[in-house]
This record gives structure tokens, sequence and C-alpha cells, in this order.
């Protein structure tokens, strides 16, 4: 799964900075990346947790913005530039999701979540 993921980034037209965070995994899922100057792995000695796995490797980038993915998703033609868009669409915009799918194109149920925004007037 970690490989059709990146495999999926790599084929987007943008640039992109790919930084695997592994969490001591034991699977072997390291082993079937490809060698590409685009993708650096971050080894954790130990499972940190999902969250400061994600705050490790944002602070090993200088990319002015960041896409936080499991490894079992994996990116449609042109979605990448969708989501960029729409992050890039109004300066009130901090972030964006993109509408997580099933194999057969069904929505995944716990895909979505409502988000509260308070108006400063």
């Amino acid at each position: 799964m970690l490989r059709a993921c990146v495999d999926s980034l790599l084929a987007c037209p943008q640039d992109v900075e790919i930084i695997v965070v592994d969490n001591a995994s034991r699977d072997g899922s390291l082993d079937g990346l490809p060698e590409s100057p685009e993708i650096r792995v971050i080894r954790n000695s130990a499972n940190v947790g999902f969250a400061t796995a994600c705050n490790i490797g944002m602070q090993a980038s200088s990319a002015p913005f960041f896409l936080f993915l499991n490894p079992d998703c994996y990116f449609l033609p042109g979605a990448l530039a969708t989501l960029l868009n729409g992050l890039q669409s109004g300066d009130r915009v901090g972030m964006v999701g993109g509408l997580l799918v099933n194999e057969d194109g069904t929505e995944q149920g716990g895909g979505r979540r409502a988000v509260a925004v308070e108006s400063s007037g």
C-alpha cells in the first residue's frame, strides 16, 4: 500500500517532496519504495503515534504546503491540483481535505469532519 501511495504522488505533475515517517514498522513496507530524490525516509526508533510522526515530517521540510497522508491512500490524477487550488482560493482558507472513497468509488463514512469557523466580525 505504501508503494502505491508514493507512486500516486510521484505521478502528480506538481513538484512534490515526499517524506515518509516510519514509526518503527517491521512489515518490510519501506523495502518497496523506489529510489528517488523526491523521497526521504525518517525512521523513528519507536512508534510515536500518527500526530507526532506528522510533526516530525513537517519539521523536516521547508515546503509551503503540507499533506498528511496515511499509507493506505493514493491520489487519482488531478486530485492534488484540486486540493492545492482549494487551499489557495482565499485568504481565509487554512486547510482542505479530499473526498475519501473506497476502491469501488463509494464514500468512506468516516472521511468527513465538520469544522466550526468563528467569524471575527
